[in-house]
């Protein structure tokens, strides 16, 4: 079973515990202070993050205000993180400027490994995940794909968008997909993922979702928004003018 930190209390054992570990090996006293602290002063000490974790912890982040704080060791240089490098990176994907942190200050503290937040990547632990969480996995592995793609960042944004600014990047849906109920609440439901590119929104998964939303006549869905933070004109763009695609009209419904 995954296990992610989900209340305040635990974090302030986990820091009592880590604080007392530490002035036993290092045979001194610490302190600590709460603060902000910028991404680009954060630094990771390990530089894997096991991606079904990362999964759970993204999706709570974006749809459950999920904001706990994480722990670090601060120094002149820099804050290391030494206990939620999840919830740091889940913060960093939002394109935030920094994280909430309780700081262990300890200026003599110098870490085997060091990591830019921008370098860390995914391993699959082969944990199985609940249904509600598998769309996010696959969410983390097209931000890497992308990354790998165009050689820069990737960004996420979660926002309402006009549905008629909504591009479909394939033809078809089947009749009896468009047909079929969802009756698990909003936040159960795999998001809506988009590419942004020149004020339109690209669909790279929910296309059923997106259409019958369309079809109940709803002006606004939210959506999960990849922005490139490098200038590039993505190929799915190229292919939908290719193919005809510029709105969720050129959609067909068809049997099977």
């Amino acid at each position: 079973m995954i296990e992610v930190v989900s209340s305040l209390r635990e974090v302030i054992s986990r820091l009592g515990s880590i604080i007392a570990s530490f002035e036993r090996i290092y045979n001194i006293k610490l302190d600590y202070a709460s603060g902000f602290v910028k991404f680009k002063r954060l630094r990771a000490t390990e530089n894997l993050l096991e991606l079904e974790k990362l999964a759970i912890v993204l999706k709570k982040t974006i749809y459950e205000n999920y904001n706990i704080p994480i722990i670090t060791i601060e120094t002149k240089e820099a804050d290391y993180i030494i206990d939620g490098h999840h919830r740091a990176y889940a913060k960093y994907l939002l394109d935030l400027e920094g994280i909430n942190a309780y700081r262990i200050l300890f200026n003599n503290y110098s870490p085997k490994n060091s990591y830019s937040i921008s370098e860390l990547k995914t391993i699959e632990t082969g944990e199985e995940l609940t249904e509600e969480f598998a769309p996010w996995k696959a969410l983390i592995k097209l931000i890497e794909y992308y990354r790998k793609l165009y050689g820069g960042e990737i960004k996420l944004k979660r926002i309402k968008v006009n549905i008629d600014s909504l591009v479909p990047t394939q033809k078809y849906v089947e009749k009896h997909k468009l047909d079929k109920e969802y009756i698990v609440e909003r936040e159960k439901i795999a998001p809506i993922v988009c590419l942004e590119h020149e004020g339109k929104y690209y669909i790279l998964d929910g296309h059923i979702r997106s259409l019958k939303a369309k079809l109940e006549g709803k002006k606004e869905l939210d959506v999960i928004v990849l922005i490139p933070k490098v200038p590039v004109t993505p190929g799915i763009v190229r292919t939908c003018l290719v193919s005809g695609l510029r709105s969720l009209d050129d959609v067909e419904v068809i049997e099977t």
